[in-house]
């Protein structure tokens, strides 16, 4: 069982890496606001676009 000491250690390692692939996705996110999902598929990137704004989170809540 790691120590405290490996614990912050491999803690502050994992924070890091997750800061890297947030800073991707915003880059991805920028270049491609506002890209047609045409403009996708004559790219190549068809299989990698999904559209977000028809899934269930988006569906108001009913009481």
């Amino acid at each position: 069982m790691p120590d405290q000491k490996a614990k912050a250690i491999l803690n502050d390692i994992g924070t890091e890496e997750l800061a890297h692939l947030e800073m991707v996705g915003t880059i991805v996110h920028q270049l491609t606001d506002g890209v047609s999902a045409e403009e996708l598929e004559k790219a190549g990137l068809g299989a990698y676009y999904t559209d977000h704004g028809v899934g269930l989170e988006s569906l108001p809540k009913r009481i």
